[in-house]
């Protein structure tokens, strides 16, 4: 079959390559892209094309990219007409996978989610979650490959779900284990900290240069966030648990500075971009004080001001008359 995906990053570059492997012919666009999407490209064995002759003669087509670019994408393949198989691999919320499947209205929509590192044939299994009418179709195009696939339902949603779901335990744990390498490293015990990861649930507290680490992937984590608490909102649940409030003192620019740290990305102002290196820490924080003012009885310390924290303590306070009530 032929394919052409968009983009050729860290994840999609590598779910190409297995395509590749599996016997498929794989392009990609190589206008506007970095030199590093070129060598990535190259090492996956993909087609260099311009995008009119991509698309018209793709039978399916892969979006992988970060978030914030997979509705435009969309636009852009649904405009040159493309009437094939549309397998959106991003990690959207409900309103922006119906606006992604809107904008190919020719195509066969199949909603992706991947659950795991890039496959590369380590330990670590990459599931595929899919979802839609031709949802196995899509599965076998990986048959016998390093890329797992799921079906996990015939409506598109499903995979999103599946993949959000996990990202959001995921990258929760991943928030509260930064901020506990500030704190240990704030007192200098980072070392008392790390021989902790032997615990069967302690494996984040491993590597202490999870937060810079964790800088380098801010500009697609931030909008995934954003994506995840819209997610949590249609599914009736606090999407604010992943929604930091543009209120608070994060969103200062003293505070985006200081965050960022020298040498690293330049972060964006608020309402350009989402910035991870701005939310994260805080975010863990509230999480934080969200179980302390559960457990010792006390009001939130940033009660009052519309925070997530106001949002989570309703999530874990049970209700008048449960079985967890005090």
């Amino acid at each position: 079959m032929r394919i052409a995906v968009f983009h050729p990053g860290a994840m999609g570059s590598k779910l190409a390559k297995q395509l590749v492997a599996a016997g498929h012919e794989v392009h990609w666009v190589p206008e506007g892209r970095s030199e590093a999407s070129r060598q990535r490209a190259e090492d996956a064995g993909l087609i260099g094309t311009p995008f009119p002759q991509a698309v018209e003669l793709a039978d399916a087509v892969l979006c992988s990219c970060a978030p914030q670019g997979a509705v435009d994408i969309a636009k852009q393949v649904g405009g040159a007409g493309f009437s094939g198989l549309y397998v959106e691999a991003n990690p959207l919320s409900p309103m922006s996978l119906r606006e992604a499947q809107s904008a190919v209205p020719d195509a066969t929509f199949v909603d992706a989610g991947v659950v795991g590192p890039p496959p590369t044939g380590g330990p670590s299994p990459t599931h595929l979650m899919l979802s839609g009418t031709a949802a196995a179709e899509v599965a076998a195009l990986w048959e016998g490959t390093a890329v797992t696939p799921m079906v996990v339902g015939t409506e598109p949603g499903a995979a999103s779900a599946a993949k959000s779901s996990y990202a959001l335990y995921n990258k929760g744990k991943a928030a509260l284990a930064v901020l506990a390498f500030q704190l240990a490293e704030k007192h200098g015990v980072t070392e008392a900290l790390v021989a902790q990861q032997t615990r069967a649930d302690a494996g984040s507290l491993k590597d202490p240069t999870l937060p810079d680490q964790l800088r380098s992937v801010a500009w697609r984590w931030g909008p995934e966030f954003d994506e995840l608490a819209k997610t949590l909102d249609n599914a009736g649940l606090e999407g604010d648990a992943a929604r930091a409030s543009a209120r608070s003192g994060p969103n200062s620019p003293d505070h985006r500075q200081r965050m960022a740290g020298n040498g690293s990305r330049e972060l964006p102002a608020r309402g350009e971009q989402s910035a991870l290196e701005v939310r994260f820490p805080v975010w863990a924080e509230w999480w934080v004080d969200c179980f302390g003012c559960l457990g010792e009885g006390r009001p939130p310390r940033s009660a009052g001001r519309g925070s997530v924290i106001d949002a989570v303590v309703r999530c874990l306070t049970p209700s008048p008359g449960s079985a967890g009530a005090r």
